[in-house]
């Protein structure tokens, strides 16, 4: 039971992070636009426990980040996981303002999703 609620909590973190900082990172007004796509496998003393991806791209006027992971490996034995999140928003003034944010988690016992609409930073309609 611990460790489904550790791959849980890590399949989370892996998740929430990411989000965070994007919804609370500062862009440069200079920094019109780029893209990031970085792809990553987790291991712990050479044995996989994890994958995942996160996308984030940066437009004159508008962002989209995306993330997502999955346990690998033997720790899918104990205890399967998989997520993803995604935010959207437009950049005004060289800031980031977040529109939209959406996240899911499954692991093989319980299932979460989490969906916000948000206006000038604060949640607007939340499910």
């Amino acid at each position: 039971m611990r460790s489904r609620r550790v791959a849980r909590y890590a399949v989370l973190l892996g998740l929430v992070l990411p989000g965070i900082t994007v919804a609370d990172g500062r862009l440069d007004a200079a920094s019109a636009q780029g893209k990031l796509d970085a792809r990553y496998n987790v291991s712990l003393g050479g044995v996989p426990f994890g994958k995942g991806s996160w996308i984030i791209e940066v437009r004159d006027d508008q962002f989209t980040a995306t993330v997502s992971g999955a346990t690998t490996g033997i720790l899918r034995v104990f205890a399967s996981g998989q997520g993803s999140s995604a935010a959207h928003g437009t950049v005004a003034a060289g800031q980031p303002v977040s529109g939209t944010y959406s996240s899911s988690i499954a692991t093989d016992k319980r299932y979460d999703e989490v969906r916000m609409v948000l206006n000038a930073g604060a949640v607007k309609d939340y499910v």
